[in-house]
């Protein structure tokens, strides 16, 4: 298909075919009909963890219109490839290029607090157009390229200083938790990475995060929000941070309240979540059991180094 010519907007018979081939046989590979196993998707033993929910992850933020792209880039990569053993491979490239643009977009959705307009731009003239006229590997190249030159930049001024970095760390380490949207994508993705980081296989991560019917989770202040505002008001603002948020089952959450974080410690032993455990045992390491200014800065410094590393913002 020419995106250029005059019927551009219509599909021939082939190419409907060809699109539907595509969508499904990717679909299939990413949510099989029984539980998700490694065992269940060819693509699981040579895609990365992160690449494998590269769609889920672009949901994850506001820009969440674009979870088709990594079927559109197969379609166009796919022109020639009789076999799926062939596919295969361009499927890979395709999640791993979605992967990098769902970095893109979590960044900007982080930075602002609404969908903005030049990032609709860039992604419509310069990021779906290299996916339609360049080979899989080509585009997968001049993505990587084009977005690496501008995730740390404003997407209003793409030739300015680190702005985009500088925002990025701000909102995470103040106030977070104001925007419901954006704690919760930051705090979904710092649970996602601290899985992969703690070596969890698919089927716990996508049960965990995007089996909703089957489990829930809510976004938890550590040291309550009753609890800071009355005992230490003046740091409220840190305490609304990534350093005192993370993902945590509902159904623990639910049960604890507001209760004190020596309370705590007790329900969050129960919990499915890496995250939780970890923060679990950084609490168990101090001697009264205590999650203070102190703690919530350590881990706010941890938080802002995973996430930064994971995005690409340490550029």
């Amino acid at each position: 298909m020419k995106i250029d010519s005059v019927g551009s907007n219509i599909l021939s018979l082939s190419e409907f075919k060809r699109l539907i081939q595509v969508f499904i046989e990717l679909r299939c590979q990413l949510k099989p009909l029984k539980p998700l196993r490694p065992q269940d998707s060819e693509l699981a033993g040579i895609v990365k963890k992160e690449s494998f929910f590269a769609i889920e992850l672009i949901e994850l933020t506001r820009y969440s219109r674009y979870w088709t792209l990594p079927y559109v880039h197969a379609f166009f990569s796919c022109s020639g490839a009789g076999c799926k053993e062939d596919r295969l491979p361009i499927y890979k490239i395709c999640l791993d290029t979605a992967l990098t643009i769902s970095k893109y977009l979590t960044v900007c959705s982080v930075t602002y607090d609404k969908v903005i307009n030049p990032v609709q731009t860039f992604m419509c003239s310069t990021i779906l157009p290299i996916m339609a006229k360049s080979s899989n590997v080509e585009s997968h190249k001049l993505i990587c390229e084009e977005i690496e030159k501008r995730i740390t930049k404003s997407p209003y001024d793409p030739n300015g200083g680190s702005e985009n970095k500088k925002w990025f760390i701000e909102r995470i380490s103040n106030d977070l938790f104001d925007n419901g949207k954006r704690a919760h994508i930051v705090c979904v993705l710092s649970g996602i990475l601290e899985e992969i980081r703690c070596d969890k296989d698919l089927c716990h991560i996508n049960e965990q995060f995007f089996s909703w019917e089957k489990f829930q989770f809510d976004v938890e202040h550590i040291y309550a929000r009753a609890n800071f505002s009355r005992e230490d008001e003046t740091n409220s603002r840190i305490y609304n941070s990534i350093g005192n948020l993370m993902v945590l089952d509902r159904n623990i959450n639910r049960s604890i309240k507001d209760a004190p974080v020596s309370v705590k410690v007790e329900k969050y032993v129960g919990s499915k979540f890496s995250a939780v455990v970890l923060v679990n045992q950084k609490i168990k390491k101090t001697s009264t059991k205590v999650w203070k200014l102190e703690q919530v800065q350590d881990r706010l410094a941890e938080q802002c180094t995973l996430l930064c590393e994971y995005l690409g913002l340490d550029l």
